[in-house]
């Protein structure tokens, strides 16, 4: 059910298979897809033997999941009628994005959001303030880059997995949680990445739009340093900065070996220590 239901939602085999082709001939694009698939598959693989189940445990906990968030949006829907609607512009804007990705726009509502949030994304729902492009004076460069961002999240179906992984972690027994918070957390920051690079990669004008609207972000009086589900605006800016120039250059500055070892070392002792963390 979960597979059919992202099939008819989210996939254009003919824009899948240009975008395969696509992905042979770009070595950026590649690089930054293979990048992140190790990080997903490495993070899954832990949290597996952390919680002592399978892949197909998984897919099922997915499909429970994506039945259960239906209730959880029906309460959304609610809550996002005593708000204004979002403007025929950012509508349009969302449509186009959709459409660009080989998304069908009617499979997402765009609903009003309390004045001065955030945006965010669920499972076919995007909430947004009508006032929220305009306090931090964003380009239309800036609000298409940050409207796929979100747009991104819900083709990944990022909230429902969350969803099973709360579900998973609630029947854990105490000693368990322990081992297993910190992979929850680190499994929030890479959707966060993987939305941005995702979204930097449909062109290099995207990537730095993420870039420059972040730092329009951090530097304003709104900002909020200690949300510990995305990673820090300074590291979003400076890799968002670098996919742009990689597009620009149409290739990779591979690191020296030196900081490839350092990179895999770190990666490596956080992973072990998530998974040693015991009673």
């Amino acid at each position: 059910m979960l597979l059919n239901a992202k099939i008819f939602l989210f996939l254009c085999p003919l824009v899948v298979f240009c975008r395969i082709v696509a992905l042979q001939s770009s070595p950026v694009d590649a690089y930054y897809h293979a990048n992140l698939s190790q990080e997903e598959q490495a993070l899954k693989t832990v949290f597996f033997r952390a919680v002592g189940m399978s892949e197909l445990d998984w897919q099922k906990a997915l499909e429970q999941a994506y039945v259960a968030y239906d209730e959880d949006e029906i309460s959304i829907k609610k809550q996002s009628e005593k708000f204004p609607t979002p403007s025929f512009e950012i509508k349009q804007s969302i449509a186009k994005l959709m459409r660009e990705q080989c998304l069908i726009p009617e499979s997402v509502q765009v609903l009003g959001n309390k004045s001065g949030l955030v945006l965010r994304a669920f499972k076919s729902i995007i909430l947004v303030a009508d006032d929220f492009f305009k306090k931090y004076n964003a380009t239309q460069d800036e609000i298409e880059a940050v409207l796929l961002h979100e747009i991104i999240h819900i083709s990944k179906l990022d909230e429902v997995e969350l969803l099973a992984l709360k579900m998973i972690y609630d029947n854990l027994p105490w000693y368990t949680k322990l081992r297993v918070a910190p992979l929850l957390q680190r499994w929030k920051l890479f959707r966060e990445k993987r939305a941005d690079i995702l979204a930097g990669l449909t062109s290099p004008a995207r990537a730095y739009a993420l870039a420059s609207f972040y730092i329009k972000v951090l530097n304003s009086p709104y900002y909020l340093p200690s949300d510990p589900t995305h990673p820090p605006l300074h590291k979003r800016i400076e890799y968002m900065k670098a996919l742009g120039d990689s597009l620009q250059k149409g290739s990779i500055d591979q690191p020296s070996r030196l900081a490839k070892g350092i990179d895999f070392i770190k990666g490596a002792l956080g992973y072990i220590q998530d998974y040693a963390v015991g009673p």
